[in-house]
């Protein structure tokens, strides 16, 4: 897991999948256990033939995080797997954002009238929201031609020559 340069998205749309669940719940849970519980009708990502395939590739991270958090998987084969890395990504941001902020985050009982979470300096700049509060919507897959396109440097990444055949986006709601 990484923070890169803030990307913006094009490439080849494979799949999109709605997911529904709380990233905290899943954080508490093992991945077999959420491979079950988290996964859709078949479980799996895509038929190609009549067999099912793993997904390779990276994660993009970037709600409520002032960064983008790169994470690489490798040979997932369910939904609930991937949901269930996704959410250890995600507690581990918020266990490394406590140790490096210099503002503390306010206790939700001292928070007033708005319950949002205060934003924090930490290396992720988390904002806006406390990890219970982070909800999985959808999980979008892209592949061949998918290029990061940095605005900041001028520069383009090509991920098909990189040998990672999937880039994965997660669509995370409160």
């Amino acid at each position: 897991m990484k923070i890169v340069n803030d990307p913006i998205r094009k490439g080849k749309f494979v799949n999109s999948y709605e997911v529904y669940g709380s990233v905290f719940h899943v954080a508490q849970t093992t991945e077999e256990i959420a491979a079950k519980i988290m996964s859709s009708d078949t479980g799996q990502f895509l038929k190609k033939g009549k067999k099912f395939i793993s997904v390779t590739g990276k994660v993009y991270l970037q709600y409520p995080l002032g960064v983008t958090v790169e994470l690489d998987v490798k040979k997932i084969k369910t939904i609930g797997s991937l949901l269930w890395h996704i959410a250890m990504a995600y507690k581990k941001i918020y266990e490394e954002e406590e140790k490096t902020t210099k503002i503390k985050v306010i206790p939700i009982d001292e928070r007033g009238v708005c319950s949002n979470r205060n934003k924090t300096d930490g290396i992720y700049g988390i904002w806006g929201h406390d990890l219970i509060d982070l909800q999985f919507e959808k999980i979008t897959l892209y592949n061949e031609g998918y290029t990061f396109i940095n605005p900041n440097k001028r520069e383009k990444r090509n991920f098909t020559k990189s040998g990672e055949p999937y880039i994965i986006t997660v669509g995370i709601g409160s």
